[in-house]
């Protein structure tokens, strides 16, 4: 069966630099006879997210209305995602933030639960030098982390801005090309050598998403920031650096993650009507209060029943990884409240008074 390839080009600017270093990259897959699609962010509406917390549904489907699912179909559809993108001080372009904000639960959801693996490849274009496109890893990498890919390449060219520039550096292209042969290796499934020691303009890279934004912890202990694999240092002359795990996304990772999100949510409807309240405070006058709000001990909800009307709307509107969460926050605020029983307009009554 024929392979799928998704080119997506993070720049508005129409046959700019970063489309020119897509087309490049992409020229092996459509030789191979791949199918082979291109996006360009200035042709798609794909919209701000707002923070409304109404992904969080049974299909972590968005309330905007725009090109977002389209889109998404395209991605679950891929074999590779290859990405390209300027740099815009110092980071990537906000719609590529925009795409992770709206599909992060999704995409996590999917990891969570066996989704394919797919082929990752995130090349970039920046001005200036590394000073100066210094987080420009790090949503690349986060996008091909959330969409499941074995990342095999990414990299930043500097001193590449006005639109066109990119031509001037036929070296550029033909390593773009390099890589692209690369990646119809890797589909084909021989994936490249890869050295354990990553290294970009002579700063560490994590081996396992090529990201480059580190913490480091009060013992020494290097931990990717895009990632969450944990480094160790390897050699003594030369140090080099191989990932220990494999980090926050894997199935463990993504339950891990799952557990402390329920968590959360059994928090927030607990204290819904208190955040309420320090919300209107605050809207009206700018009231912050000093103490943070006191948290009840967990308590075991009271014997109550689910009408199957109400546990219909419950399991449409909310993700299975959190339904047992849910459910028990939604059961101890009914018993709360002296309800025996949960309809289905007490169940959204209690969804709603929560924010969600």
């Amino acid at each position: 069966m024929s392979k799928t390839v998704l080119g997506i080009c993070f720049s508005e600017v129409r046959n700019g630099n970063s489309a020119i270093l897509l087309n490049e990259l992409l020229k092996p897959a459509s030789g191979k006879g791949y199918s082979v699609e291109q996006i360009n962010v200035g042709e798609i509406d794909i919209k701000q997210c707002i923070g409304c917390f109404k992904c969080n549904n049974a299909t972590f489907s968005c309330i905007l209305k725009d090109d977002l699912e389209k889109l998404l179909a395209k991605i679950d559809a891929a074999d590779a995602i290859v990405v390209t993108a300027p740099s815009y001080i110092c980071a990537a372009p906000s719609q590529m933030k925009a795409l992770l904000d709206r599909s992060a639960a999704r995409a996590l959801d999917q990891i969570e639960n066996g989704g394919k693996r797919r082929i990752g490849v995130a090349l970039s274009v920046a001005g200036a030098t590394h000073t100066w496109y210094s987080m420009q890893r790090a949503l690349p990498s986060l996008l091909l982390q959330l969409y499941h890919c074995d990342v095999i390449a990414q990299k930043v060219y500097g001193g590449i801005a006005l639109k066109g520039e990119i031509l001037n550096h036929p070296e550029v292209l033909a390593e773009a090309k390099q890589i692209g042969e690369q990646l119809v290796t890797a589909l084909q499934g021989t994936m490249p050598e890869l050295a354990p020691a990553a290294y970009s303009d002579g700063f560490l890279v994590c081996p396992v998403c090529k990201g480059d934004l580190f913490q480091l912890n009060v013992r020494g202990k290097i931990t990717c920031g895009i990632c969450g694999a944990t480094l160790c240092k390897t050699g003594l002359l030369l140090p080099h650096y191989v990932a220990l795990d494999r980090g926050k996304f894997t199935k463990d990772g993504a339950q891990e993650h799952t557990r402390y999100v329920g968590g959360r949510i059994m928090q927030g409807m607990d204290l819904a009507e208190e955040t309420v309240r320090r919300l209107r405070l605050y809207e009206a006058d700018g009231t912050i209060l000093p103490t943070k709000p006191e948290q009840s001990e967990p308590q075991q909800a009271g014997k109550v029943v689910w009408e199957s009307e109400a546990d219909d709307a419950f399991c449409a509107v909310v993700p299975k990884a959190f339904q047992s969460f849910v459910r028990a926050a939604v059961e101890k605020k009914a018993a709360a409240q002296g309800h025996a029983v949960i309809t289905k307009e007490l169940f959204l009554a209690i969804k709603k008074a929560s924010g969600n």
